[in-house]
């Protein structure tokens, strides 16, 4: 993750103050959140920006794998635990 924080906290900035939401939770994970990946896709890029938008289309989403609320990557948390969590807010609050 580390090569990709100050990309991710520019995305979480401009959600927080672009998106009008009133809570924005950040999940981390390491290498990938799911235990498959398509190397064929990461070989794809060479940086982050516009290279990532022919090959989003050819990955699939996926509730399966972990993810971690803190920033060391010490306390996991099932994807669709923290997903169905976050829905549960979403739902409680309108």
């Amino acid at each position: 993750m580390v090569p990709f924080h100050p990309y991710t906290d520019h995305v979480r900035d401009a959600i927080v103050e672009d998106g009008g939401l009133r809570r924005v939770d950040v999940a981390y994970f390491h290498d990938t959140p799911v235990d498959a990946v398509a190397p064929r896709l990461v070989r794809k890029l060479s940086q982050l920006a516009p290279q990532l938008d022919p090959i989003l289309p050819e990955v699939s989403p996926s509730m399966d794998g972990l993810v971690h609320l803190d920033t060391k990557l010490l306390e996991p948390r099932a994807l669709a635990d923290v997903v169905a969590a976050r829905q549960a807010d979403a739902l409680a609050a309108y």
